[in-house]
């Protein structure tokens, strides 16, 4: 009887023994470091959540703006802020779609390596299992069974797990890491679900963002309306206009003296895609909202967000700020040459870079006195506006 029972433990034990075996030779891998990406997506993520509150306050304000007596250039700068706050929040969801993209790669990269551990391990201890069994001087079952005593079984049992070298530390170890995989798997279960979070989130931004560029768009149109209160505004615009040109004339004459630099050399590229050559508004006398104007630059139409290239080579210098620009660069080329590009949605320099001919510096908005989306674009000799097309640029 008491042959017996030992020889039903024995049993139980060994295929224990050797199911734990197998399950700590299929994992080979040692518990895995943190996702190199999950800082940057936490940054990511609290970014979008700051700019979230960020927008609702400014939301508000545009609410008790528009209550208010206020001018259309009040309400523009406005509009263009929330333009400015959703494409920031475009471009975090974008970069954010990115990582999230980058750790489902990287995450099923180490399933398939795992999986294809596994499946080595588990030829290798099948094959490790067959041999022993075949092995007539290692059956371990038989030296299980001739037991005598619990005492002399437990003996055996030590025997037959010092012959199969069991470290009971590794196989700890490898169990943790077990544990790690079904950790990945999870992870890239959460990845999956925040990706789609986000990819309906984006595409809520872009219907507003193109909302308000709408909204934007017919503000301005509202000045063509003929009346005292606009006619007055339009007025003040235009003078405006005229004092920032005197003033960027004065620095970029003042930059010159400074910098005594040569020209960068060579001809003008062309500052959007070749494939956007319409013109919307040409250099010189123009009538603006019914008003006489002088146009210090050519109005080229592009699509929102498409790139914005450097003609020329140069240092990027201190852009005017005052709001019919909406958000510029300006370029010192050398030789008393530079180059401004104004209305962009997005910078991609700032003030003291060096920038190379055809290098993106921003992209096409709305920013600042526009009434569609376009680049202002303006060449300057001495300070003083030139025509661009006067062999400068060629249009495509």
């Amino acid at each position: 009887m008491k042959k017996t029972l030992l020889q039903k433990i024995s049993l139980v034990l060994v295929f224990t023994l050797l199911l734990s075996t197998f399950s700590a030779v299929c994992m080979p891998y040692t518990v895995l470091e943190a996702d190199a990406a999950d800082s940057t997506i936490q940054k990511y993520e609290d970014t979008l959540k700051q700019l979230e509150k960020d927008k609702k306050a400014l939301e508000s304000k545009v609410s008790q703006l528009k209550r208010e007596s206020s001018t259309v250039v009040q309400q523009k700068n406005l509009i263009d802020e929330e333009i400015s706050l959703l494409n920031s929040k475009i471009e975090i969801a974008n970069s954010l779609l990115a990582e999230y993209d980058e750790r489902i790669r990287t995450s099923e990269a180490d399933m398939e390596a795992m999986q294809k551990a596994i499946d080595e391990k588990a030829s290798e201890l099948e094959d490790h299992m067959v041999y022993y069994y075949k092995n007539r001087n290692l059956n371990y079952l038989s030296l299980l069974f001739s037991s005598e005593s619990i005492s002399d079984f437990i003996i055996n049992l030590q025997r037959i797990s010092s012959i199969l070298n069991f470290d009971q530390g590794e196989i700890e170890k490898m169990n943790n890491a077990k544990k790690e995989m079904q950790d990945i798997k999870t992870k890239l279960n959460d990845s999956k679900a925040r990706q789609g979070e986000i990819m309906a989130e984006l595409e809520q931004l872009e219907k507003e963002a193109e909302a308000k560029g709408e909204e934007a768009i017919a503000l301005i149109n509202s000045l063509s309306r003929q009346t005292t209160q606009y006619q007055s505004e339009i007025n003040t615009i235009i003078k405006e206009t005229q004092e920032v040109d005197k003033q960027l004339e004065e620095y970029l004459v003042q930059l010159q003296k400074q910098s005594n630099a040569d020209y960068a050399g060579g001809s003008m590229l062309w500052p959007v895609k070749t494939s956007n050559n319409r013109i919307t508004s040409k250099y010189g006398w123009r009538n603006l909202w019914g008003t006489k104007d002088f146009h210090l630059g050519i109005d080229i139409a592009a699509p929102n967000g498409d790139p914005i290239y450097a003609a020329n080579s140069g240092t990027v210098v201190s852009p005017p700020t005052h709001w019919t620009y909406g958000k510029c660069v300006l370029i010192d080329h050398g030789g008393g040459i530079a180059t401004l590009y104004a209305h962009c949605s997005t910078l991609l320099v700032k003030v003291g870079d060096k920038v190379t001919r055809g290098q993106q510096i921003a992209k096409i908005g709305l920013t600042g006195q526009t009434s569609g989306y376009h680049l202002h674009f303006e060449v300057r000799v001495n300070g003083k506006t030139t025509d661009p097309l006067g062999g400068y640029v060629v249009k495509p």
